[in-house]
């Protein structure tokens, strides 16, 4: 099988390969010994630029897929990724893309397909080469025009896919009906404004008081106060194309209400009457600057930033202006930056538990609540 080839010929050189796509952009990429380096870039660029599609692994593909989505259905926090995008944003691509996709389609599936899907987005107009290496550029150039130089395809681009105005659910629980669950999962959130570098800087800064780190308040709350919860999170998610709030936990299933309830409470205070604190500022301002001396002690991690800055249009310095741009914040200018992003007014939610035990809980909330089953949410083939 042409996998087990390309398995081979990795272990012998001595490679860390991977590939990747999203609704934005896709990915190939490898980390070698720099002795190897010739042979590695002549297997990426056969990957790339030569590929086959054997109908025998292509079947082993699509049922390993399958597989997953099935095991989708009995896991709570797959459940929740799937409706929770649609509610927030039933524009956005990623709610349309949200799991591991429909099963009618992987199961129709060809060979064929997956070449032409290969011939039509996989193109060299528009790629991008990021190269973290200790070897100079004028030696290391002539290697990846030789493999990739001569890459070629016909035809125009295709057009991709615009930001759209966000078309948000009314706030309202979706309980996803799950019978025997002995916890409740929950996730929340709204599409917030799109934002520059800063202003993102600014949000994200902000929320490590109130979501984004373990002394963040929902945590706090929920874990530490209440002991519902292991865990709790509220985070920014800022892609090309969309931009939203959204937090998330487990909780144990007679508190599923009181949790929301919890959540909209500290929420709302935050952007309202209880803001960051001084001492707020000062732990997650001073936990940020000290946490970016250990950002960039692998290849790795240079190789991501560098596709991140891309990515969002920073220029190439982004993070060696962070020091003098944490300097310059104050509480105020991160309470304003999270106060005009969120309003949990408008929040939707999604809940997975039993109904039995946590639908009288939600009625009380004052939410409109639509009951809907496992199966609903991810569809048979």
């Amino acid at each position: 099988m042409i996998s087990h080839w390309i398995e081979a010929r990795k272990e012998r050189l001595g490679l860390s390969m991977g590939t990747g796509a999203t609704v934005d952009y896709g990915s190939a990429s490898f980390t070698a010994p720099t002795v190897n380096l010739v042979p590695a870039l002549d297997l990426l660029g056969d990957m790339l630029t030569r590929p086959t599609f054997p109908a025998d692994e292509v079947a082993q593909l699509k049922r390993d897929t399958l597989a997953v989505i099935d095991r989708e259905r009995d896991d709570a926090d797959s459940l929740v990724q799937r409706v929770l995008p649609r509610l927030i944003d039933a524009h956005s691509p990623y709610a349309q893309r949200a799991g591991f996709g429909d099963p009618k389609v992987i199961a129709a599936l060809t060979p064929a397909d997956l070449a032409a899907a290969h011939a039509q987005w996989l193109r060299p107009d528009g790629a991008k080469i990021f190269v973290v290496s200790d070897r100079p550029l004028a030696e290391l150039k002539p290697m990846i025009e030789r493999t990739l130089g001569g890459w070629r395809v016909a035809g125009a681009a295709p057009a991709l896919p615009g930001r759209q105005p966000p078309a948000p659910a009314q706030p309202q629980i979706v309980l996803i009906d799950r019978p025997g669950s002995a916890q409740a999962t929950i996730g929340a959130g709204q599409a917030v404004p799109a934002a520059d570098a800063g202003q993102q800087l600014l949000r994200d800064t902000a929320n490590g008081a109130l979501g984004g780190g373990f002394l963040g308040r929902i945590n706090m709350n929920l874990r530490e106060d209440k002991h519902w919860s292991y865990g709790a999170n509220g985070n920014f998610d800022d892609r090309p194309l969309q931009s939203s709030y959204v937090v998330d936990t487990s909780v144990q299933s007679d508190k599923a209400g009181p949790a929301i309830a919890e959540i909209r409470r500290e929420v709302s205070d935050f952007v309202t009457t209880r803001p960051m604190t001084q001492r707020e500022f000062d732990l997650v301002r001073g936990g940020a600057l000290r946490g970016m001396a250990g950002w960039f002690q692998s290849s790795g991690a240079v190789l991501g930033a560098m596709q991140e800055n891309d990515r969002r249009g920073r220029p190439d310095d982004y993070f060696a202006t962070l020091d003098a741009r944490y300097a310059a914040m104050t509480p105020d200018a991160l309470n304003a930056a999270i106060r005009a992003a969120i309003d949990p007014a408008r929040w939707v939610w999604t809940v997975v538990g039993d109904a039995g035990q946590v639908r009288a809980q939600l009625d009380a909330l004052g939410l409109p609540v639509r009951v809907v089953r496992a199966g609903e949410v991810v569809p048979r083939p």
